[in-house]
């Protein structure tokens, strides 16, 4: 899936190089255990075969190229810099990153909830890959694509991605200000930091009897669960004649998430997508129970056997997302409303390196079931509507909405 990061949750690529530089032996990089675990690693789960001896050659050159300051810089420049030229769309999380990570993931996010591209060089801005549904980030305006150029009138451009990310850190109920280039515009934001509890699903009923949902992202063992519980509560007041699904900003996550949402509308059994990797594709099928979800019965599957589908998309629709609205389209007949998705399929995965570091890599890509893909081209669409901006998701001022709506009516 697409590489990304939630704020306060970021991966950088490695440690700062300072000017107290020294000569590093490839040898002893070559030879230490974080090398050895990452070379196993490419070698056992990349998308195609690399040479070993492609890797070491081009770790010698960066460490005569390029000064760093310890020899753990040097195994760190060793593993970006690769890592980096087979697999653009991968990310390395180096030892004290790692770290760092685990230790967050056992505390509340604090921050202005945005999805932030994976990578950031020296002289780059933050880039907006989508903000969270009704979190900080999206009340402010800030809108997938945009670039964060400053926080609090300090420049991020000159800082690595782990300083940027404090930069936008603070206090619960303290305001950021925040420098943002859209197209060759900058605008003056801000927004309210604040600890976010991430609801990927958030719905709501229509007069005319729609059940909207809007899905911002496919968390392993979250996204699926939380539709479920809202879906039951709309089912014991009322029978929905249909169904709208909004995966627009959504740019995918966890495969088997897709796989066990689709599973709740599809039959099961149904051969939803291929996964083309090595050493040969893999069927992902549609599955008659789903551990995440409690409460499903017999009478719940009939239901969502029936109701008719629509699917919203736009162009920060990806991956997983677009893996989604194809399944939907093809084994649902689901009507796809909106722009041209991302067109993305890479099949990526968080592989641990002598349980110290880590890699995020591209293992495979995604095609229909019968071998159709969307790289590039997008999921196909059927009633073409503008794009909206994300506050806009869900009222009355949403032009695709109005458009599936206006598609459910002619029925």
């Amino acid at each position: 899936m697409r590489s990304i990061c939630l704020l306060l949750f970021c991966a950088v690529s490695m440690h700062s190089v300072t000017s107290q530089a020294q000569s590093i032996d490839p040898r002893k990089v070559l030879e230490s255990q974080l090398w050895k675990s990452y070379v196993a690693q490419i070698g056992a789960n990349y998308e195609t075969t690399v040479d070993y001896a492609y890797l070491a050659h081009s770790c010698e050159t960066h460490l005569t190229e390029v000064s760093v300051s310890s020899f753990e810089d040097g195994i760190d420049l060793c593993i970006a810099t690769t890592l980096a030229e087979i697999d653009p769309s991968g990310s390395y999380d180096n030892p004290s990153e790692y770290k760092r990570k685990q230790k967050e993931s056992q505390q509340p996010f604090i921050g202005i909830a945005l999805e932030l591209r994976n990578q950031k060089k020296l002289g780059e801005p933050l880039v907006v890959v989508s903000a969270i549904a009704n979190g900080p980030g999206e009340r402010a305006g800030i809108l997938p694509g945009d670039k964060i150029l400053a926080a609090d009138g300090v420049a991020l451009s000159p800082l690595s991605l782990t300083e940027s990310i404090a930069a936008l850190r603070g206090p619960v109920g303290s305001r950021v200000s925040l420098s943002i280039q859209r197209g060759d515009a900058v605008l003056e934001l801000s927004a309210v930091r604040k600890e976010i509890r991430v609801n990927y699903v958030r719905a709501q009923s229509f007069d005319n009897g729609a059940f909207y949902c809007r899905v911002s992202f496919f968390r392993k063992g979250v996204t699926t669960s939380q539709f479920f519980a809202l879906l039951k509560n709309t089912l014991a007041a009322q029978e929905p004649n249909a169904l709208i699904l909004d995966l627009r900003n959504n740019p995918g996550g966890a495969l088997e998430e897709v796989t066990a949402f689709a599973s709740l509308l599809v039959p099961p059994n149904t051969r939803l997508l291929a996964s083309v990797t090595r050493p040969e594709p893999e069927f992902l099928v549609s599955k008659s129970e789903i551990d995440s979800v409690q409460g499903r019965t017999s009478q719940t599957d009939e239901l969502l056997a029936r109701i008719p589908l629509y699917v919203l998309v736009n162009s920060q629709t990806a991956s997983g997302a677009e893996a989604l609205a194809l399944i939907l389209k093809q084994h649902r007949g689901a009507i796809v409303v909106g722009s041209k998705t991302a067109g993305t399929n890479l099949v990526q995965r968080r592989l641990i390196l002598d349980g110290q570091a880590a890699i995020t890599i591209t293992t495979g890509r995604l095609v229909s079931a019968s071998g159709q893909s969307w790289r590039d081209r997008g999921v196909p669409i059927d009633v073409h509507a503008p794009e909206t901006n994300g506050h806009e998701f869900g009222t009355p001022d949403d032009a695709v909405l109005a458009a599936a709506l206006h598609q459910m009516a002619r029925k």
